[in-house]
């Protein structure tokens, strides 16, 4: 876990690390003032944050992409079985996706040890502090959705479930 920045570290950031942090910022005290189960990290100078969901390996993440107009709100995979645990959510994807009532980005990532699934709003100008407050509000929202229909999940996953051949890893976008 990352310390709070210092004073003269904030004095330092760029136009860009310091709007990171200002967002961050104002999810944390979303997140307090609404007590959800989804808990609050400090803020930090990077285009995401991560939160834990209750298993090692897996950690719900919000974006707040400025140079790419969205920010999003997904599940982590990440570990050893991260691509057999991804595999064994997807056969539950049609499940998942009427719970979240979203049809979600799944990314499986081959060729690297994470894989996510995600929602994503576009099409904002994030540095405009006046519509902030939307997509707040729609972060905290689908943070604690997803905390809500994947935490069960995740705690159930058994890799040894996993049988190959009944979900296709090498088909896993849309």
């Amino acid at each position: 876990m990352k310390a709070a920045l210092t004073p003269r570290q904030q004095l330092q950031l760029s136009p860009r690390k310091q709007l990171q942090v200002d967002y961050w910022r104002e999810l944390r005290r979303l997140m307090w003032s609404r007590d959800g189960d989804v808990r609050p990290r400090k803020p930090s100078p990077q285009f995401y944050q991560e939160f834990a969901i209750g298993r090692t390996h897996f950690k719900l993440v919000a974006e707040f992409h400025v140079d790419k107009n969205y920010v999003s709100v997904g599940l982590s995979l990440t570990g050893e079985n991260a691509k057999i645990h991804f595999a064994l959510l997807q056969n539950d994807k049609e499940g998942i996706e009427r719970e979240l009532n979203k049809t979600l980005n799944w990314r499986e990532n081959p060729d690297t040890e994470y894989s996510y699934i995600l929602i994503f709003k576009e099409s904002y100008n994030l540095t405009n502090r006046e519509a902030w407050s939307d997509l707040l509000q729609w972060q905290f929202d689908n943070l604690e959705t997803f905390h809500r229909v994947f935490a069960p999940r995740i705690k159930a996953l058994d890799a040894s479930d996993y049988i190959p051949g009944e979900t296709d890893l090498d088909d896993t976008e849309g």
